[in-house]
């Protein structure tokens, strides 16, 4: 019975131990694995557009490699400013998987609350679109960003770029990211007073 008892708690430990390295790179991993089957299904200006699993991992891993090729730190704060849309779910992954705290705003938000939401956070890095670029223009000194729009294939105006640019080539290894470490900032809605930040 103590024999079966200890065996039971090294299982358990073991366990544990196996869950802790789980993380979102190593699901990106597993993603790659189902290679052309449907991902992501999304209906957008009354198209339908699929990513696979492997057009999803392989965006997630060339993007983290250029993050970090970029100096993006572990812990930094990056801001996802945008309409749920497929690059909205790789950029996320992307960021996760090099270790960056995600700061996603509800993009039909007021202006006030998006650029409260962006200077409590401390965040440097904006992913957006080209129809939010306004908004950013308006409550931003944008200079003082990294902003980068997942809606367009090329350069754009006032030094913003596409998400692609950031890709590399070839991707990136599974960063050193505990599965205690803290994923995502989010933010109340503010209805009562300022939007108040909490953390997973």
């Amino acid at each position: 019975m103590t024999m079966e008892a200890t065996a039971s708690v090294s299982d358990g430990e073991v366990a544990n131990r196996e869950a802790a390295r789980w993380t979102v790179g190593h699901l990106v991993q597993r993603m790659a694995d189902r290679g052309n089957s449907p991902a992501i299904v999304s209906v957008r200006e009354g198209r339908t557009e699929q990513w696979s699993y492997q057009k999803l991992a392989d965006n997630v891993w060339r993007l983290t490699s250029g993050l970090r090729q970029a100096e993006l730190k572990a812990g930094e704060p990056v801001v996802i400013f945008g309409p749920n849309v497929p690059e909205w779910i790789a950029i996320a992954l992307a960021l996760h998987t090099a270790g960056a705290l995600i700061v996603p705003i509800d993009d039909l938000g007021s202006d006030e609350r998006t650029c409260s939401v962006i200077k409590s956070s401390g965040a440097k890095w904006i992913f957006s679109t080209r129809a939010h670029l306004a908004t950013l223009e308006r409550i931003l000194e944008i200079k003082a960003f990294r902003i980068y729009l997942f809606d367009t294939p090329c350069a754009a105006e006032h030094e913003t770029k596409s998400w692609l640019s950031l890709r590399n080539a070839t991707p990136a290894p599974i960063a050193d990211v505990g599965s205690d470490q803290p994923a995502c900032l989010f933010y109340t809605s503010g209805t009562t007073g300022p939007p108040k930040a909490f953390v997973l």
